[in-house]
Order: C-alpha cells, then structure tokens, then sequence
C-alpha cells in the first residue's frame, strides 16, 4: 500500500519508482539488446574481415610456388682471367738420335729419311746425292697399300713414290755408309761399309743405266741437312 492505493497481483504494472522518472526496465533491457546486437554485428564483421584476410592468405600461400633460393649456374659470359701463372703445355722436342752403325729397322727410326737416288756426284771430299724422296711401307700399311691397288702384285713392303721432285743433299766426308747389293760388290746381299769414293765410284755405275738406287739418309739438321748417314735398302 503506497499512496493510497494497494498494489497486488498486476503482473503488468511495476510500482512506481522513487527516483522520480528514471528510464524503466523495458527501456534499460531494450538497450542491453540494442547493444549486445551491436557487439555481435562488430563480432560478426571483424570474423568476416578476418576470414577474408585468411582466405587471401591462403590463396597467396597455395596459388604462389614456395620461394626457394636459385641453384647457381655456370656463368655463359667471358670467362674471368686467371692470374695464377699457366702451366707449360708445350714440351719440348726431343731431337732424333743420330745413328752410329748400321740400323737394321731404319723404319722405325727417329728422323730417318727414305729416297730414291737418281745421281751421285763428288763435291770436295765429300759428295752430292740426287734423290727423290718416298714412302717405304712394312706390315699392315704395307697390307693396306696392297688392298686399295689389287693390280699390283703384294709383297711385304711397298714403295709409294707420288711425287717426281728431286732434291740435292750433301754428303759429309765423314758420314757412316753403307751397301746391300748395288753400292756393295753386287755379287751377293750383304752388308758392308763403303766409302765416299765408293758411293760415287758405284752410284754412277748403277744410276748411268736409268736404276735408282732406295737408300736411307739421316741428316745433322732438319730434313734437307748434311747427310752423315746412308744405307742402301736392299729390294728383292
């Protein structure tokens, strides 16, 4: 009882406040509802902006290839020179033994030349040698040679003469020589040492009638040298 009058059982009325005209409870509760949608918006707005944010980082994080750090490669421009001193790639050449008997492989001998001799003439004490220079062929080449000219009959060495130049050689006063059958006494195969007056004395003897003479040179320098060794190669 307040006032006058007796409140009971409105359930639809509150009594009235003392305040004097403060907000009632439906406005408070409006409000408390206004503000909780407000927080749930702002809630639902920031989880949409992060979904998004996570959505793109997602996409960056599959679509883009994983940075990986680049494999060096060998570098195509000009090579950057060295300043370490070079080795020498160039050795030097041995010079060929000159021989001081009689060379049973002549061949196979370092330096050696093979010719055909056309003329021999003295010159001082020594003498000049006329020769056309040529091949002289054993084993395989010799097999080879045969197999590319089958109108020549094989045998175990070939004589391969291309060319028709003739060259001049000196032959020293000294110089080891040696014949087979036509600079030796031409009534057997042997061999024997002969002279410079022989080597001419023979040579012209043999060279007059048209027949060359195949013999092997060694020279004292180069190929077209002084001539301080000489040997006839015999030919069946």
């Amino acid at each position: 009882q307040y006032g006058g009058q007796q409140y009971g059982d409105r359930g639809d009325e509150d009594p009235p406040r003392r305040d004097g005209g403060g907000p009632n409870r439906k406005v408070i509760i409006a409000a408390l509802v206004v503000a909780v949608l407000a927080a749930v918006g702002t809630g639902i707005l920031f989880g949409m902006s992060r979904s998004g944010t996570d959505e793109a980082s997602l996409t960056t994080s599959v679509g883009a290839p994983a940075a990986t750090t680049p494999t060096p490669t060998a570098s195509t421009g000009s090579p950057t020179p060295s300043t370490s001193a070079a080795s020498p790639t160039t050795k030097a050449t041995k010079k060929a033994k000159t021989p001081t008997s009689h060379v049973s492989a002549p061949w196979s001998w370092s330096g050696m030349d093979f010719g055909l001799v056309s003329d021999v003439q003295p010159q001082g004490t020594g003498a000049v040698v006329t020769v056309d220079r040529a091949e002289y062929l054993t084993g395989d080449d010799a097999t080879v040679y045969y197999a590319a000219h089958p109108e020549l009959e094989p045998m175990d060495y070939a004589v391969v003469n291309d060319s028709a130049e003739s060259l001049q050689f000196l032959v020293s006063e000294n110089a080891l020589l040696y014949g087979q059958y036509l600079l030796g006494n031409r009534t057997e195969v042997k061999t024997t040492r002969i002279t410079v007056d022989q080597l001419v004395t023979r040579g012209q003897q043999v060279t007059s009638t048209g027949q060359p003479i195949l013999v092997w040179l060694f020279h004292t320098s180069g190929d077209n040298g002084p001539v301080v060794y000489l040997a006839e190669q015999f030919t069946p």
